[in-house]
């Protein structure tokens, strides 16, 4: 079969399947979404519908016979379909009272434009997933779901949100991210969201978060990366349950004194704005586990005071200008993944041995002169241990590069050759 006969027949497949659930328990699987083959729709509590199509068939699997389902519970479209066409929801789905959950997103095909004003009356959902969509506006009868408890309507075409968001006051996950969207500016009624432990703002147009963002006592997960945020409001200090903040890809250039008051946070990542120095106080963050500040910062050098971050497992801060490491490096006791690639460092500090949870650490393409005989066997007893926890990663950079002498991977050679190397390993 020749490769345009092989493609004819590939884009001509077609896949689809039915699985529905009734309320004795009862499951059954159906080759295509059809009502009339489901039986008493009355009895139906679940519907979960897949399918692919190759060939852009124009498909529309719901339609107001989902009104008679009156005891449906569940309702999952086409969510690994690739061709799928669903424009939009019949507003006879506001009859089925009794849904927990509407899932319809994660499809390429699918074109949801908008939401019918009847999905106020869904006053028991606790789950709406309807990401990955053309969706503009999201009605202001969304404010009646005072059960819902996640929102996703990432990846749409959104450019503001309802102010009656702030009803949701059970809501526990709110997805607003990603490309596609492009907020500007968030209501203040989300203020009112007190039960809020997720909200990912991320890859809108954001300039700016107001103060309402400190009312969100219980956040833990905050993730406003890919934005254009240039200072972060007073009010974000009273986010006292935040473990992780995500500020990837902004407009940063001074660090936001309001993160230092985030005593739980565990991970910060900061990458890829215009810093150019962390706070000596960074240690008030003493619970941090992972801070990553590489790509497209200015640092120079680190705060003598990081090393009193002992809880720190992961520090990543590659891809700046850093000429050289502080000695209370040497504190972070619980450091498992140092990764300072792609600066302007000629050593490593002594006290670097003393990680003794070190598993991984990268030093590509930094000007390495020859190290110290201690710091380069205790590199190398990091690579030594070949497995899936312990791997090094060396400069290849260079190994190839006459203009640079003794780099750390020619030193490395050079241990071992050392017939004392055999000993000292053994020891350790």
């Amino acid at each position: 079969m020749s490769d345009s006969e092989y493609s004819y027949v590939y884009e001509k497949r077609r896949e689809e399947i039915t699985y529905v659930t009734y309320k004795d328990g009862k499951k059954k699987k159906y080759e295509h979404f059809n009502f009339s083959k489901f039986g008493n729709l009355k009895n139906i509590v679940k519907i979960r519908h897949e399918d692919t199509y190759y060939d852009g068939y124009d498909y529309r699997p719901l339609n107001d016979n989902i009104g008679k389902c009156i005891n449906l519970e569940v309702l999952i479209i086409g969510r690994y379909a690739y061709g799928t066409t669903i424009n939009s929801l019949p507003e006879s789905l506001g009859n089925c009272t009794k849904l927990k959950n509407i899932t319809i997103n994660f499809c390429d095909g699918n074109k949801l434009k908008n939401l019918p004003k009847s999905l106020g009356k869904l006053v028991n959902l606790e789950c709406l997933s309807i990401g990955h969509n053309g969706l503009k506006v999201i009605p202001e009868s969304i404010g009646n779901l005072v059960n819902l408890k996640e929102l996703d309507i990432s990846w749409n075409k959104l450019k503001s949100l309802p102010e009656s968001l702030g009803n949701l006051i059970n809501l526990e996950k709110l997805n607003l991210n990603c490309f596609n969207n492009n907020l500007t500016t968030l209501p203040e009624s989300l203020g009112k969201l007190v039960n809020l432990k997720e909200l990912n703002c991320s890859g809108n147009n954001l300039t700016t978060l107001t103060e309402f963002l400190g009312k969100l006592v219980n956040l833990e997960v905050l993730d406003c990366s890919e934005n254009n945020l240039t200072t972060l409001p007073e009010s974000f200090g009273n986010l006292v349950n935040l473990q992780k903040l995500v500020l990837y890809s902004n407009k940063l250039s001074s660090f936001p004194e309001s993160i230092l008051k985030l005593v739980n946070l565990k991970e910060l990542d900061i990458r890829c704005n215009d810093l150019r120095s962390l706070p000596e106080n960074i240690e008030s963050l003493a619970n941090l586990e992972t801070l990553s500040i590489s790509i497209k910062n200015k640092f120079i050098s680190l705060p003598e005071s990081i090393g009193k971050l002992v809880n720190l497992k992961k520090l990543v801060c590659g891809e700046n200008n850093l000429t050289s490491l502080p000695e209370s490096l040497g504190n972070l006791i619980n450091l498992e993944e140092l990764d300072c690639d792609r600066n302007n460092l000629t050593t490593l500090p002594e006290s670097i041995i003393n990680l003794r949870r070190l598993n991984e650490i990268n030093i590509y393409g930094n000007p390495m002169n020859e190290l110290p005989i201690n710091i380069r066997r205790f590199i190398h007893r990091i690579k030594n241990k070949q497995s899936a926890k312990y791997q090094v990663y060396n400069d290849p950079q260079n190994v190839h590069n006459s203009d640079v002498n003794n780099s750390v991977k020619s030193s490395i050679t050079e241990i071992l050759k050392e017939k004392v190397l055999e000993n000292f390993l053994e020891e350790v």
